[in-house]
């Protein structure tokens, strides 16, 4: 073995050495195509993002329905909200049905009590059998806007 230093000038050859042969092994093997850019598999790529996320909203709703449905019922106000309407009308439509609790014709007279509320005459008129649902009456009073000014 040498031990005595190599001139600075050899290193720099054989460096330069070192990399023309490696410049000469990339000309002379073979490359692989370049990938290029393809618009259509980011377009499916999100599309199908897109689509699990919608499958995962929707199994979300199917989940979580009943737990929505009922505090929508203990709350009818929030029926004025298009999202919640659109829910009940998706996920019980019969709950705002205008449909008659009974078939009978006769005049029932009830009393309520001074002060009452929309919800409060709807609770009610539910307890008593005049209305199919709360949550309908509280649905169609807003829908005439009368929400607020109904009087004992």
């Amino acid at each position: 073995m040498n031990d005595q230093p190599r001139a600075r000038w050899e290193n720099d050859a054989r460096r330069n050495e070192r990399i023309r042969e490696l410049r000469a092994q990339r000309r002379t093997t073979e490359r692989r195509p370049r990938r290029r850019f393809q618009p259509i598999v980011l377009l499916l790529w999100f599309a199908a993002v897109a689509a699990l996320a919608a499958f995962l909203i929707f199994v979300g709703f199917l989940a979580f329905a009943p737990r929505l449905m009922s505090w929508v019922e203990s709350n009818p106000g929030a029926i004025k909200q298009g999202v919640v309407l659109d829910f009940v009308r998706w996920y019980q439509p019969s709950a705002i049905a205008d449909t008659p609790a009974s078939d009978s014709v006769a005049r029932i007279t009830f009393q309520v009590p001074t002060g009452s509320s929309d919800t409060e005459i709807g609770h009610l008129l539910f307890e008593k059998g005049l209305v199919r649902s709360e949550l309908a009456f509280q649905y169609y009073v807003i829908a005439a806007g009368r929400e607020g000014t109904l009087q004992a």
